[in-house]
């Protein structure tokens, strides 16, 4: 009877502990919540609707944030006005490097980057030296035109070219949530995100001397807003950290020791680059290659064999 009663009382004991851990987990949810509400605002009241990332290599030069519809990038010293950002103005990470040196010196005239009415954004190379819009081997993974696919990426000079369709990512956003009451956050931060090679097209970043990211804010914007909204009040489940990330949220008011642990069971949270993301988070739903209702009873028959094989 001893042992029982001793059982008994550690099995409470564990019950009230992970009660409690529950209830942590849920106010520190609540609170992330609440904190990504507030910097999706502050981003909205800025204006800014697009976020240009100047990197070297695989290293983040500058950012800026950019709130009027059209903006200029180009090869001079100027820096950030409302009309023109100049990639010489930033300094050279790695003042060793050659191929930077001289890449930077034929970045000319550079593009021109603008949005619609829509909310759709084209570029246009301005000068005589090529620009590539990174990732035209995969379509299926950006809201680019075909048009660009079919240029191996190649912007033509003069000639505004679509790099983001902004009524395809909205698309994408209903079938994903006719897909599933939890969308695929990765997948949809990744199509927000558009790079641009000066002058030589490498696929990985290590390898491309200069080149700058566009982030689509107000697309971020949305995915965000959604993530909050769409489950559950302020305790279902987060935006992802690449949600997180991209509208400015940085855990400032979590301890060291919750920023390691994480959140979602114990994984960790971590930043995913696009870099060393490699699950397959293609749109091939939006280009109408699966049907989205077929996809979601694929899902449950695999879920109810699964379910069957673990027990």
């Amino acid at each position: 009877e001893a042992a029982q009663e001793a059982a008994r009382k550690r099995e409470e004991a564990m019950l009230r502990q992970k009660a409690l851990e529950e209830k942590a987990r849920a106010e520190e949810k609540a609170r992330l919540a609440e904190s990504v509400k507030a910097k999706v605002a502050a981003l909205k009241d800025t204006g800014a609707w697009c976020r240009i990332v100047c990197m070297e290599r695989a290293q983040h030069l500058a950012e800026y944030n950019v709130s009027t519809e059209t903006i200029i990038v180009d090869g001079s010293a100027n820096n950030l006005d409302s009309t023109r950002i100049g990639y010489n103005s930033v300094g050279q990470f790695a003042r060793r490097d050659g191929q930077v040196s001289k890449i930077r010196k034929f970045i000319g005239k550079g593009v021109h980057i603008s949005r619609d009415e829509q909310g759709s954004v084209w570029v246009m190379t301005r000068g005589k030296n090529p620009v590539y819009v990174r990732g035209w081997q995969d379509v299926e993974r950006h809201c680019m035109s075909e048009g660009i696919t079919e240029n191996h990426g190649l912007l033509e000079k003069n000639k505004p070219a679509l790099v983001f369709d902004f009524p395809r990512f909205e698309k994408a956003i209903e079938i994903e949530l006719r897909i599933s009451a939890n969308p695929n956050q990765r997948r949809l931060m990744r199509v927000c995100k558009i790079g641009l090679n000066f002058v030589k097209d490498y696929a990985a970043a290590a390898d491309t001397p200069c080149w700058i990211e566009l982030h689509i804010l107000s697309a971020m914007q949305k995915i965000a807003e959604i993530s909050v909204s769409q489950r559950h009040g302020p305790t279902g489940a987060l935006p992802s950290p690449d949600v997180r990330s991209a509208i400015g949220f940085r855990y400032e008011h979590l301890s060291p020791a919750r920023r390691r642990s994480g959140l979602n069971g114990g994984a960790p949270i971590r930043e995913v680059s696009l870099e060393e993301d490699s699950e397959d988070d293609s749109l091939s739903p939006v280009l109408g290659r699966r049907d989205p209702m077929a996809v979601g009873e694929q899902r449950k028959e695999w879920a109810k064999q699964r379910g069957g094989s673990n027990r």
